[in-house]
């Protein structure tokens, strides 16, 4: 694998733990990333590089590199997750949209902070675990928001969910429109080899820290224009195939929203998606 790189951009030894090296389950290319972060980091166990310096030594594309990475995640550099917490939350939408107000009324916007940001920690979750939310147990409640009159707004501005996946892992996840500072959406997930946060820190994206006690940051270019998310849907839609992310994915996502809903309403859990279940 050395040889794909030239000999003069060698600057220190790379580091690929044996339950890396010796997986079947992951290619060569992703070992070889693995080894070149590692190459990388400081003293501390971070390695800021860049996805343009990555996609340079490995002669890749953008989004080769980001699916190298995911390889790596799902081979289990954190093992198999546990437990998770996930949150994202902010000052509410009248502070980032011309006409935010409207999400307050209930006979628009229908639901409130659940909907609109937990919906997108749902499909996080979902799409970082491989598992489906097969229960949830919720409190969605309006503690804050007040309308023109004075009184709290008619639909929710915070939620609260202990969701049970599909493939046993359990967690908490949070959606809030009453983070009154800077927008919070950290996510960290407890593995049986260590844990893995997601944006937690301002200066590292991702950071993974192991049994041995290694600390290995993931820094991102952050420059691009582009989410990725439009060049997949045009792609899947010119070669015919499925998106990485289906309409029935969606329908999951939407299906453990309204549970939630539901959960809260009733006061006890409520089971969504239970033809996914697999851990029993």
């Amino acid at each position: 694998m050395a040889e794909q790189i030239p000999r003069e951009q060698f600057s220190a030894w790379a580091n690929i733990p044996a339950r890396v090296l010796f997986d079947r389950e992951i290619s060569d290319r992703a070992k070889l990333l693995y080894g070149l972060i590692s190459c990388m980091s400081n003293s501390y166990g971070f390695a800021f590089a860049k996805n343009s310096t990555l996609m340079r030594y490995l002669n890749v594309e953008e989004r080769s590199l980001q699916r190298t990475l995911k390889q790596l995640l799902d081979s289990g550099i954190i093992g198999d997750v546990i437990t998770f917490r996930t949150i994202l939350g902010n000052s509410g939408p009248e502070g980032w949209s011309l006409e935010g107000t409207w999400f307050f009324d209930k006979n628009k916007a229908a639901m409130g902070a659940l909907s609109d940001m937990g919906i997108h920690k749902v499909d996080l979750i979902q799409y970082l675990l491989g598992q489906k939310v097969i229960e949830t147990t919720a409190k969605v409640v309006t503690l804050n928001k007040r309308d023109d009159n004075g009184k709290l707004i008619s639909v929710d501005d915070n939620a609260l969910c202990i969701l049970k996946m599909s493939g046993g892992a359990l967690g908490t996840m949070a959606a809030s429109w009453t983070v009154y500072g800077h927008e919070c959406q950290s996510t960290v997930l407890y593995g049986t080899k260590g844990l893995m946060m997601i944006y937690s820190e301002p200066s590292a994206p991702i950071i993974i820290n192991d049994l041995e006690g290694n600390r290995t940051s993931f820094a991102f270019d952050t420059t691009s224009e582009k989410s990725g998310v439009i060049d997949e849907f045009v792609d899947a839609l010119v070669h015919d195939r499925d998106p990485e992310v289906s309409g029935k994915e969606a329908l999951t996502t939407m299906r453990t929203i309204f549970g939630s809903i539901r959960s809260s309403d009733i006061a006890r859990p409520v089971a969504v998606n239970t033809d996914f279940v697999t851990h029993i």
